[in-house]
C-alpha cells in the first residue's frame, strides 16, 4: 500500500478481507488519520511507527536486541533520512522495524496519551527534538538512550489479542 494524500492499495480482485489485506488497509488508514491529525507535519519515522502500531497485525517480532548488540540502532535523524530517501532496502527495512518498536516503546514508557501529545506537537509545527521534549519531558537523545536500553530487554515477539484504539478527541484535529 501507499499513502500520498490518498490511500492506494493494490486490492483489485481480492475476494475477502483476510488478515494480510486487513493489515494493509488499517496501516494505510492510520497514515491518513495521522496525516490529518498532524496537519501532515509528522516525521516519517513517527508516521510509519504509528501506522504499524495501529495496523491489525496479530504477531509482531522484535529483532532490535540483535541490532542493538551490533550497534545498528538508528538515531531519530538517521531514521528520518532513511525513510525519506530510501537509500537501501536493508536500511529501509531496519528503519521501518525500529520505527514500529520506537512508537511501541514511547506508548509503553510514557502512556497512550504520549502519542496524542506528539501528534499535537507536530501539528503545531514542532521539530522532532522540540516535540519529544515537550511531549515526553525528556530530550530526544535521552529518549533514544532509554529506548536502546529497553531494546536489550524488550519482548522478542508481541501477540496482540486486542486492537489499539485511540478515543475520539484524544488526538487534537482527528475529530474535526
Amino acid at each position: 500500500g501507499l499513502y500520498d494524500g490518498k490511500s492506494r492499495v493494490p486490492l483489485g480482485g481480492v475476494p475477502a478481507f483476510v488478515p494480510p489485506v486487513v493489515e494493509v488497509m488499517t496501516h494505510e488508514l492510520a497514515h491518513a488519520l495521522l496525516a490529518d491529525a498532524s496537519d501532515d507535519r509528522a516525521p516519517h519515522w513517527f508516521q510509519e511507527g504509528v501506522a504499524q502500531h495501529l495496523e491489525m497485525r496479530r504477531h509482531r517480532p522484535n529483532h532490535l536486541g540483535y541490532h542493538r548488540e551490533k550497534g545498528e540502532l538508528l538515531a531519530f535523524d538517521s531514521l528520518e533520512g532513511i525513510l525519506t530517501e530510501m537509500p537501501d532496502a536493508e536500511l529501509v527495512g531496519l528503519a521501518y522495524h525500529q520505527s514500529a518498536w520506537l512508537v511501541w516503546f514511547i506508548e509503553d514508557r510514557y502512556g497512550r496519551e504520549s502519542i496524542a501529545r506528539l501528534t499535537a506537537a507536530y501539528r503545531a509545527g514542532r521539530t522532532t527534538d522540540e516535540a519529544i521534549l515537550g511531549a515526553l519531558l525528556r530530550s530526544s537523545s535521552q529518549v533514544f538512550a532509554d529506548f536502546a536500553d529497553w531494546c536489550a530487554e524488550a519482548p522478542k515477539m508481541v501477540t496482540r489479542e486486542d486492537i489499539v484504539v485511540y478515543e475520539k478527541g484524544s488526538i487534537p484535529g482527528l475529530d474535526e
